[in-house]
C-alpha cells in the first residue's frame, strides 16, 4: 500500500561525486603550480631588467660595472662570475647610479632555480649580464632558461644552445 520513500544518496552516487571533486582539485593544483613558476620567471626578468638599467647608467657615467665580489669588469676582459651581493656600479657615487645585484633564488617554470650567471664588457659602451635557470647549473640543456641582458635590454632564451629560440613573455 504505502511506498517507502528513499532518503539520501546511494554509495555509488557519493563515490562518483568524490571522484569528480578529486579530479577538479588535481587540475587546480597543477595550474596553480604552473602559474607560480611563470610568475617567478616574470619576476626574474623584471629584476634583471632593473640590473640592466643600472648597469647601463653605471657604464655611461664612469665606464665600469663591478662584479658582486667587487672586481671591476674591464672592457675586453673574460666574463666574470656574478653573485647576489654588492653594488653594480664600481663608483657608487657616479651620477646617482646605484643598485645592488639581486638575489634571484626562486624556482623557475622549469623547476630549476634562477641564479645570476656571468657578466662581461666586450666593448666600450656594451655589456652582457646573464641569469640562468638550469637543471644542472653551468650546463645548458633543453628546457633550461636564460635571461640575457645587454645595454639595449633583456630577453628570455630557452634551449640547449641559448639564443636558438627566444621566448616572448
Amino acid at each position: 500500500m504505502f511506498k517507502k520513500m528513499k532518503k539520501g544518496f546511494t554509495l555509488i552516487e557519493l563515490l562518483v561525486v568524490i571522484a569528480i571533486i578529486g579530479i577538479l582539485a588535481t587540475i587546480v593544483i597543477i595550474n596553480v603550480a604552473s602559474a607560480r613558476g611563470k610568475a617567478n620567471d616574470a619576476k626574474a626578468l623584471s629584476d634583471m631588467s632593473g640590473v640592466q638599467k643600472v648597469a647601463a647608467m653605471c657604464q655611461t657615467v664612469d665606464g665600469n660595472i663591478q662584479s658582486a665580489s667587487g672586481t671591476v669588469i674591464v672592457v675586453g676582459a673574460a666574463a666574470v662570475n656574478l653573485t647576489a651581493t654588492g653594488n653594480i656600479c664600481s663608483n657608487s657615487a657616479a651620477g646617482g647610479a646605484s643598485g645592488t645585484w639581486p638575489s634571484l633564488g626562486m624556482k623557475a617554470s622549469n623547476n630549476a632555480t634562477w641564479t645570476i650567471g656571468k657578466g662581461s664588457v666586450p666593448t666600450a659602451g656594451g655589456f652582457t649580464i646573464d641569469a640562468a635557470a638550469e637543471a644542472t647549473p653551468g650546463t645548458a640543456a633543453a628546457g633550461d632558461y636564460k635571461i640575457a641582458c645587454t645595454a639595449t635590454g633583456c630577453v628570455k632564451q630557452q634551449g640547449a644552445i641559448y639564443g636558438t629560440s627566444s621566448v616572448t613573455w
